[in-house]
């Protein structure tokens, strides 16, 4: 025993090996005795028995003596370790501890509650949202300098939620943003939110203001003023001098129903919201810088889309054939490159068409379907095709058919226009027809015939005189030949604009008497072998505004019954063999604003001429022959092209060349779009 307590002083009390003190006293300080194992040999006496009897009297027989090796007894240095760390963890630092921990865990799982919450209501917020707007990551953001919660503008971002992306709502620098703050806090009206429909309508109004730079808008147009919206409007006179109302239409219960702001100054894109107005049946925003019309593409009870000399795309969208309750589409200039999308086939209602001034090119195909059609403008493209019977045969109840400027081949017959009985305008100018002229058919309706800059051979036929109605024919830079068919065309009275210009193969003669045509106003004979005398019955055509007679072989002099042509603004008698005096009553035409007179062997002084109060552009051969102190520009017979040379030309020309181009039905056929 002796040996055995020396052998467990040192774990219990931390005395080193060889000190030697009471057992008994050592072990009543232990609070726990430590376990140590033992592994005792077989004539060593039973390990139970051993410690019964070393410790019996100290009442630990629990304790467990399994090894008795010298080998696994700890070292001095894992001692002095096992006694600093009970030192440490005294009963009271546990305390102490445990009150720690409790405090932490509190905290950890009161912040967990809270962001638990606070991620629910952001999370329901944000499913709202993304109900409006289709995202599925997009939280509820204020804008910089957002109002208190309670303000109306917060409310009127949250009822506009469903129709309105989130993102452009709360970006005080979009026009979304600026129109819900407009209704909420400047409006006057101040809708209420319980009547979506009408602050809707109001909204998105206003809407299109902000997005189309309504501040630069050349005038108001009554937007965003204290009235009802429907009041968002201003009379305008058309050119016919009618008058509609520019701006916001609407129908008997207050709903929008059409938006007219032709050349505004509309910049930008529209914006898509634009759908909200249901109702809208006309949209008609010709000449201003809108980029886009995508926006349109949900607006399916229109049925008058003008929208023509914009900025669009180099493509015609085929989502165009989606709007099948349009009657009128007209997209004029708007920078198409394309071809004519199969789609339009399902616009069957269509009865005005207008791709005018496009660079489109194909066929006309897509056109076959459309028997409502009344109404065709393709001017200035590059379609291509036969005109035969049978082209576009199924359009019979067609008024205005222009495939001017185009690629069009073949033989003008007489059935395309017998089998169009409605038709008042027919323009096939610049393009390749050639062959004869057809026989005309007797029509009561054709008002508008424009051939020019073809290639037509032969005569013109005497049943020209069976378009009784005809206001404008224009035969113009063609190949014919023969005599101009007086007799018939004098019958043509309604007659206000006759061109026969540059047509060289026509037989020599005089000017054909023409004096029944009293109507006329433009009457241009360039360039058509006419000789001999200057006719004084041009006088009796009191309402002619141009008369162009240059490069031919006129030899008389100038009759003073010009004088009587009051409304004359273009006088072009260039280029001929004149003689005589400037008849000094000419000076007494106020509106003349060109004349030519050079390449000429007139004489005398133009000083009446000079004494006009609004001075005309005269060119004359005023450096050897006239007297001229106020010409524009001096012409000499040893310098023939010196008038040519100084660019004159090409700056005044177009003055009376758009009278050429100019059909007397173009502002009626414009009124067919214009509303």
């Amino acid at each position: 025993m002796q040996q055995l307590s020396t052998i467990f002083s040192s774990p219990f009390n931390g005395i080193r090996r060889g000190e030697k003190k009471h057992l008994n006293g050592e072990m009543s300080k232990l609070s726990t005795p430590p376990a140590c194992m033992f592994s005792p040999s077989k004539n060593d006496p039973s390990p139970t028995s051993v410690m019964n009897q070393a410790f019996g009297q100290l009442g630990m027989h629990e304790v467990r003596l399994d090894n008795f090796q010298d080998d696994f007894l700890p070292s001095p240095e894992n001692l002095q370790i096992y006694h600093v760390r009970n030192k440490m963890m005294m009963p009271k630092d546990k305390r102490w501890f445990r009150n720690l921990f409790i405090v932490i865990l509190f905290l950890t799982i009161f912040i967990s509650l809270l962001a638990v919450v606070l991620f629910a209501r952001s999370d329901g917020r944000a499913t709202e949202t993304n109900k409006a707007t289709g995202a599925n990551d997009v939280g509820w953001q204020e804008p910089l300098g957002f109002l208190p919660i309670d303000s109306r503008l917060k409310e009127t971002i949250k009822f506009l939620l469903d129709d309105v992306d989130h993102k452009l709502l709360t970006d005080t620098k979009a026009p979304q943003f600026q129109a819900a703050q407009w209704m909420a806090d400047i409006d006057m009206h101040k809708i209420s939110l319980d009547t979506p429909l009408l602050f809707k309508q109001r909204y998105t109004l206003a809407l299109f203001w902000f997005a189309t730079s309504g501040e630069y808008w050349n005038q108001s147009v009554n937007f965003l003023t204290d009235a009802h919206e429907c009041d968002w409007k201003v009379p305008y006179q058309r050119l016919d001098r009618s008058v509609f109302d520019m701006g916001v239409q609407c129908n008997a219960i207050k709903e929008v129903t059409g938006l007219i702001l032709q050349g505004m100054n509309l910049t930008g894109r529209i914006p898509r919201e634009i759908r909200m107005l249901s109702k809208l049946e006309q949209l008609s925003l010709d000449h201003n810088n809108v980029t886009d019309f995508e926006s349109f593409r949900r607006l399916t009870s229109l049925t008058r889309l003008s929208v023509g000399y914009n900025k669009f795309s180099t493509w015609m969208p085929e989502w165009i054939g989606e709007l099948s309750n349009l009657r009128t589409l007209s997209l004029s200039a708007s920078g198409f490159e394309s071809t004519l999308p199969t789609q339009l086939r399902k616009l069957t209602e269509l009865s005005t068409f207008a791709v005018d001034n496009n660079k489109m090119t194909g066929t006309l195909d897509a056109l076959e379907d459309m028997p409502w059609l009344v109404n065709v403008y393709l001017k200035d493209n590059a379609f291509t095709g036969n005109i035969t019977d049978t082209f576009l045969q199924d359009l019979k109840i067609v008024e205005v058919l222009d495939l001017s400027k185009n690629q069009f081949r073949g033989l003008l017959e007489r059935g395309f226009m017998r089998n169009r009985p409605r038709l008042q305008i027919l323009d096939l100018h610049n393009n390749y027809l050639d062959g004869p002229l057809p026989d005309m058919p007797r029509s009561s309706s054709l008002k508008f015939l424009d051939l020019q800059d073809n290639l037509f051979e032969g005569s013109i036929p005497p049943s020209i005189d069976s378009l009784s109605t005809l206001k404008h024919f224009d035969i113009s830079n063609n190949r014919l030949s023969g005599d101009i068919p007086v007799k018939h065309l004098s019958k043509l009275t309604q007659l206000e604009y006759l061109s026969f210009h540059s047509n060289n193969f026509l037989t020599p003669g005089s000017i054909p008497d023409l004096s029944m045509l009293s109507n006329l106003k433009e009457l241009n004979m360039m360039n058509t072998a006419r000789t001999g005398i200057l006719p004084s019955w041009l006088g009796e055509l009191t309402k002619l505004v141009l008369l162009d007679l240059q490069s031919n072989r006129l030899n008389s002099t100038i009759p003073s019954e010009l004088n009587h042509l009051s409304d004359l603004k273009f006088l072009l008698l260039n280029d001929n063999k004149l003689n005589g005096n400037i008849p000094n009553k000419l000076g007494t035409i106020s509106k003349l604003e060109i004349l030519l007179l050079d390449k000429n062997d007139l004489t005398g002084q133009t000083d009446t001429l000079c004494n006009l109060t609004d001075k005309p552009v005269i060119i004359a051969d005023c450096e050897t022959e006239l007297s001229c102190n106020c010409c524009s520009l001096c012409c000499s017979d040893d310098q023939p092209k010196k008038c040519y040379d100084k660019g004159w030309l090409s700056f005044h020309a177009s003055d009376w060349e758009d009278h050429y181009s100019m059909n007397v039905l173009d502002y009626g056929a414009k009124q067919l779009i214009i509303p």
